[in-house]
């Protein structure tokens, strides 16, 4: 168990993760205030706002709501507190990989990582046509 930093928390990166989260989703404040409404939490565009610059903080109900409403599915990694990095975003593929290799026994681990590294060994493309690999048996559509 990690022990949070409340007072990093509240002075840079909640507001921060707050802003860019609704940003990156492509909300309004005014939309974020309705989906929270229809939650049965009853939050202004104001509160929003305020949670936004660091003037408030939110209580965990709606922090929690707000990072399911955003697609956060794990707020202290986001907030480069839990185990994962936030600080680079990964595709729904890389997600993909990263939920199958939690999913995998630790024999499969281990061969995974030793495939991956391995040098890199590009087959020649025949006729100088490109090389085109179909993975998509790996990943749901």
């Amino acid at each position: 168990m990690s022990i949070v930093d409340f007072e990093r928390l509240t002075k840079s990166g909640l507001p921060g993760l707050l802003r860019s989260e609704r940003e990156h989703s492509k909300y309004s404040v005014e939309c974020v205030s309705r989906l929270l409404n229809t939650r049965g939490l009853k939050i202004s565009t104001k509160t929003l706002y305020g949670y936004e610059s660091g003037v408030s903080m939110p209580k965990l109900s709606t922090f929690l709501a707000l990072c399911d409403i955003y697609g956060v599915s794990d707020a202290l990694a986001a907030l480069g507190m839990g185990e994962g990095r936030r600080g680079e975003s990964l595709s729904p593929s890389e997600w993909k990989l990263v939920e199958l290799y939690r999913s995998a026994t630790p024999a499969a681990r281990l061969a995974a990582v030793l495939k991956l590294q391995e040098p890199r060994k590009e087959p020649e493309p025949s006729n100088g046509e490109c090389v085109i690999y179909d993975i998509s048996e790996y990943f749901d559509p």
